[in-house]
């Protein structure tokens, strides 16, 4: 049985009859893994003579005689685990391999002995591989992640990312050189595991949190102007500023008065302006630091609302008034301006358009446009009819002339800014909703943060999604792309995140480098959708 009590029947592998007892261990139960039913692995050992049982429910890894139908030895892992472990055995049979929450346990064969293998970066494998040598493990998971393991190292060397959902299995060829995988998503992906060149994605964690809030789990993330560094919000209070190229930690803010909800640079990135809020509390706080000193420049200011937009010229920022409206501060002192739409709570801060002047809130299912130099409303798009009181995911194209606008309903829309006309509908297939919104500085990539712990592609002239969605953890995700359009980083609910290399010359590059050869005209458009045919290789 794949869900429930399961068993195990002993076959003669060239007639099928029967060639042993049936064996039933206690808890070797199946289960549903992301809507799929699973049944317990077994693995045979010992040249045939014995298989290898992962009894879920007493977190056992138990090893059985095929002849007498009886358990030789139990070796007792971490637990629980709600119905399913994934196996494997070395070729030689010496080491087996058992699925922990992070990772895998090595069980040496001979002694007992049990080694756990783990990493933050990695989740719970739903299969696992061993080499032909036996020196690396391949393990894959529910969101399609293959992960390489070295085995006599104990640690995680790589995360092969194509797939989108899970990776039942993976297999290598006979030299071990290359690793062939296949994905629910209806993707199969040869991988040369000898080739070099740069990482995709390069996976850190920044916090401990599950998310301070009990809903949504958010950490907002940004990228400085330059690309150089990557402020995180941290779990409870306090923001970590992170050096992008090695993914070190430089300096940790934490006079935040509460959690991080929004982050913003100044546009020189020398400035930093943080909105956060103690858990259950009425009032939010803002403060503005200085980047290369890491010390409080401004605040904290009592505001309303996580809302946080930054004019292009870096001269004001925007937020949440008190009183209801929107608050305009002058950057470099803290200062209040003017204030906007003053009295009303339906409204929160949008984003500033590319010439600094306008601004964009959230009226609840509507755009306003307001003109910060008149402080006058300049008109309005009804941009989800369908809106919740969560409000709307905006972002504008670096140029000004498009607004991009998303919510719980499954379309995103483009809009022209200069006509308030709807240019273009893209439908994607997200249940919990568009967290995040983000324009590649050319206008014409748009990156989608969901709900669901996900970031994915897509190519604004065509509505055409961009290779597999890009997954670095649970929970939440929020996204940024650096001002060069060629990093994107993205920060989950669960304290993880990742920076993406999203540069279509790189991707190029190591297209060329998989395949050997020249792409052709359809694999261009597959992977680059919209742009001019130009091989590069």
């Amino acid at each position: 049985g794949s869900v429930g009590p399961a068993w195990v029947t002993i076959r003669d592998a060239a007639t099928l009859e029967p060639a042993g007892p049936t064996i039933r261990p206690e808890g070797f139960e199946g289960t549903w893994l992301s809507q799929q039913r699973a049944v317990p692995p077994v693995v045979l050992t010992d040249g045939g003579r014995s298989v290898i049982i992962a009894s879920t429910a007493e977190n056992e890894v138990s090893w059985w005689d095929i002849a007498s139908g009886e358990s030789t030895r139990v070796i007792e892992l971490d637990g629980p685990w709600g119905g399913y472990r994934a196996l494997a055995v070395s070729p030689d049979g010496s080491i087996v391999a058992a699925g922990l929450a992070r990772g895998f346990a090595l069980i040496d064969a001979t002694t007992s002995v049990v080694t756990e293998v783990g990493s933050p970066d990695a989740s719970f494998p739903i299969s696992l591989q061993f080499s032909s040598a036996g020196t690396m493990v391949i393990s894959t998971d529910i969101n399609g992640a293959v992960n390489v393991w070295d085995v006599d190292g104990t640690s995680l060397v790589d995360t092969l990312d194509g797939h989108s959902r899970a990776v039942w299995g993976s297999v290598f060829s006979p030299d071990g050189r290359r690793l062939y995988t296949a994905g629910y998503d209806g993707t199969a992906i040869a991988w040369d595991l000898e080739g070099s060149g740069p990482l995709v994605r390069r996976p850190f964690t920044f916090t401990d949190s599950a998310g301070l809030r009990e809903w949504p789990y958010t950490h907002p993330g940004r990228l400085s102007p330059d690309g150089s560094v990557a402020a995180v919000g941290l779990e409870g209070r306090g923001v970590g500023l992170w050096n992008t190229t090695d993914l070190t930690r430089r300096a940790s803010l934490l006079e935040t008065a509460g959690e991080a909800r929004s982050l913003a640079f100044g546009a020189d990135g020398r400035a930093l302006v943080v909105v956060s809020a103690e858990e259950d509390a009425d009032e939010v706080s803002v403060t503005v630091w200085d980047v290369p000193s890491a010390a409080l420049r401004a605040g904290p200011i009592h505001v309303r609302g996580w809302g946080l937009a930054i004019s292009a010229d870096g001269s004001t920022f925007a937020t949440g008034a008190r009183s209801g409206g929107i608050q305009l501060w002058d950057l470099a002192t803290g200062t209040a301006l003017q204030r906007l739409a003053e009295g009303r709570f339906d409204v929160e801060v949008g984003e500033f358009a590319a010439n600094g002047t306008l601004l964009l809130v959230d009226g609840g299912g509507d755009v306003e446009m307001w003109d910060i130099d008149e402080g006058v409303s300049v008109g309005s798009l009804d941009v989800a009819p369908n809106a919740s009181p969560i409000g709307v995911a905006t972002a504008i194209s670096s140029d000004g002339t498009l607004l991009a606008t998303g919510g719980l309903d499954p379309m995103i829309r483009i809009w022209s800014l200069a006509t308030g006309e709807m240019v273009r509908a893209i439908e994607h297939d997200v249940g919990t909703g568009v967290r995040a919104l983000e324009f590649a500085p050319d206008g014409t990539t748009l990156a989608v943060a969901g709900g669901d712990g996900f970031v994915s592609l897509w190519d604004v002239p065509t509505g055409i999604q961009i290779g597999p969605r890009l997954e670095a953890g649970g929970r939440e995700a929020l996204v940024d792309i650096s001002s060069d359009g060629r990093s994107l980083l993205m920060t989950l609910g669960n304290g993880q995140g990742a920076v993406w290399d999203i540069d279509p010359e790189s991707w190029m590059r190591r297209a060329c480098a998989l395949a050997n050869r020249r792409l052709t005209a359809e694999e261009w458009a597959q992977f680059l959708p919209g742009r001019t045919y130009e091989p590069a290789c």
